[in-house]
């Protein structure tokens, strides 16, 4: 049986602030309701989209390059994501933008998706994670286990 509810945490453990998605999987993990997955992204984009294809409620949370100062939190939707420039989307790849093309295209992403990216500064492999987005880390867990938990699925 597929899990109700999916938090899917983005990022490369080496590469600074890119780490932020896995993090938050951490930092939730001990908290999350019994109806709750959490998983670490698929690396490529078809992978992704299986990982939350025709789920109810899936909340992602990934590290964004630009769109606002380091440490910023974003709250996304698909649409709101399409509008932002390709390099302010994600740090590292395509996967993302790649798994929610594909699913919008087949018609099978989550009936409610939500994407919850901090802004960061440092991507370089071996970077330590910035001071902004670390500070931003409890209120980012904390914002994506009440979006994940939220009952409103319209």
């Amino acid at each position: 049986m597929r899990p109700r509810i999916r938090v899917v945490g983005v990022g490369h453990p080496d590469r600074g602030d890119d780490a932020a998605g896995l993090d938050v999987l951490d930092r939730i993990r001990a908290r999350a309701p019994a109806d709750m997955d959490i998983v670490r992204a698929a690396s490529d984009g078809p992978a992704l989209l299986a990982q939350i294809e025709s789920l109810l409620h899936v909340v992602i949370v990934d590290c964004a390059r630009g769109g606002g100062a380091p440490g910023a939190i974003l709250r996304l939707d698909t649409a709101s994501l399409a509008a932002l420039p390709p390099a302010h989307r994600h740090s590292h790849g395509n996967a993302l933008a790649e798994a929610l093309a594909l699913g919008e295209a087949l018609g099978c992403l989550p009936a409610r998706l939500t994407i919850l990216a901090v802004v960061g500064e440092r991507f370089g492999i071996g970077d330590a994670m910035s001071p902004a987005v670390r500070a931003a880390l409890p209120s980012l867990a904390s914002r994506a286990l009440e979006e994940a938990t939220c009952t409103n699925t319209g």
